[in-house]
């Protein structure tokens, strides 16, 4: 019977992700996402970007 092997996620491992994806090391493990589109992209940075400037 195979049994699966856990691994830590290392810095490198995010090298290897394809470039419609993004991701992050959380606690050892790995988590993906797919990459905004570039109108959403541009739309967070301007909400999120003028929103954090107020709080500070």
């Amino acid at each position: 019977m195979n049994q699966l092997v856990y691994r830590p996620a290392v810095y490198e491992d995010l090298f290897d992700l394809p470039d419609h994806v993004i991701g992050e090391i959380l606690h050892g493990q790995l988590i993906t996402q797919p990459r905004p589109a570039p109108k959403g992209a541009a739309f967070g940075i301007k909400y999120f970007g003028t929103r954090s400037r107020r709080l500070a």
